[in-house]
């Protein structure tokens, strides 16, 4: 019996350990998407190729930006599955860097 105990409380260990590792990796993930948030935003609205003539109003188009993100869409499933606290709060940085068009659907798969 006590070797049955021992080998269930190294188990939960085990589970523990996965998880704070977990957490931890989710947070250099939104650490790291939160840059890259910022630096693709700031790639497109400080291009000149987008700015047009004042009298023309027409927001910038974000599908560089869409598609360069795309590849983060597992990282950010993996967030989403093991910390939904920090995978909101990446999806509400998501939609405050792009309001001027529709989210990058990071936070709709």
């Amino acid at each position: 019996m006590n070797n049955i105990t021992a080998v269930a409380a190294a188990s939960d260990d085990k589970v523990e350990q996965y998880k704070r590792n977990a957490q931890q990796f989710c947070k250099r993930v939104y650490e790291f998407l939160i840059v890259m948030f910022k630096y693709q935003a700031g790639l497109i609205l400080n291009d000149k190729n987008n700015i047009k003539s004042r009298n023309e109003l027409k927001l910038p188009s974000h599908s560089s930006m869409e598609k360069y993100l795309e590849r983060y869409c597992g990282l950010t499933l993996f967030t989403k599955e093991i910390d939904a606290v920090r995978y909101q709060q990446l999806c509400a940085v998501e939609q405050a860097i792009s309001p001027w068009s529709t989210p990058l659907q990071l936070c709709t798969v």
